[in-house]
């Protein structure tokens, strides 16, 4: 059973057969067979089109788990981590409207670089006119491997226009974006918290399971704790975006205040 020889490498090999009697060797015969590594199916393993393909043909759901992560190098030699954050038949619509996907994938920790919601403390049309979403989302994707570029879609976001005090929800198309605050929140609406969003866009979302099921809303930058944003609109005021802090908790920021990017995307 080749299969039991840790470091036999795919390919061609000839195996030799020996029959005893009585401790001499009667006759011996050789054979060449092929063997090839079967290798365990698992989202760190996998390439990009093999999940890809798997979330579209419905397998996913049984292949992977909410929490696996896969590291990715990006295209200038840095790595990130990457998380499963949900794993469900739907909940985003792609924007060419050929299916809907609710599998989710969030870096783990900040991406590398700090930024602003927007260079000055506006919040004027939400996610959907944000510098964050125009610019950064782009420079991220852009350092992702062919590969993975490839395979994510633009989906359909839903998230506030940022109008105050009666904003209304807006849809945008996009391939990278940060998580609205119900998606990482594991409760119900917070309706007398200075620091959430607005009614309207907890409304039209849903969480990932990720967080309801207890994972911890903490990310890193440069291996220490670190506040970063969120997509959603504080409801309270005319400056501030929703962000969670360096011990998990829910805040509100100024606009211009550069803090930790971490984005998601759908496959």
């Amino acid at each position: 059973d080749l299969s039991t020889l840790s470091d036999i490498a795919d390919g061609a090999h000839t195996v030799k057969v020996k029959a005893k009697a009585d401790g001499y060797i009667d006759s011996e015969f050789s054979n060449e067979v092929s063997y090839t590594k079967t290798q365990v199916r698992s989202f760190a393993n996998d390439s990009p089109a093999v999940i890809q393909a798997s979330v579209i043909d419905g397998s996913a759901i049984n292949l992977y788990n909410v929490g696996d992560q896969k590291e990715i190098t990006l295209t200038d030699g840095s790595t990130i981590t990457i998380r499963i954050v949900n794993n469900s038949a739907s909940m985003y619509q792609l924007s060419d409207g050929s299916r809907n996907t609710g599998f989710v994938v969030e870096f783990v920790d900040c991406f590398k670089v700090l930024q602003y919601m927007n260079s000055s403390n506006k919040k004027t049309g939400g996610w959907n006119s944000s510098y964050m979403r125009n610019t950064m989302m782009n420079t991220i994707f852009n350092l992702l491997p062919s590969e993975w570029q490839n395979v994510i879609p633009s989906v359909n976001v839903i998230s506030d226009n940022g109008a105050y005090p009666s904003p209304t929800t807006v849809t945008s198309s996009d391939k990278l974006f940060l998580p609205a605050e119900r998606e990482v929140s594991s409760t119900s609406y917070r309706d007398s918290d200075i620091n959430s969003s607005s009614k309207v866009e907890w409304d039209a979302l849903q969480n990932w399971s990720y967080y309801t099921s207890g994972g911890s809303r903490i990310k890193k930058y440069n291996n220490q704790n670190y506040q970063y944003w969120l997509r959603s609109p504080a409801w309270t005021n005319t400056s501030k975006f929703c962000s969670i802090s360096d011990g998990g908790a829910f805040a509100t920021t100024l606009a211009s205040v550069s803090l930790g990017v971490v984005p998601a995307f759908c496959l």
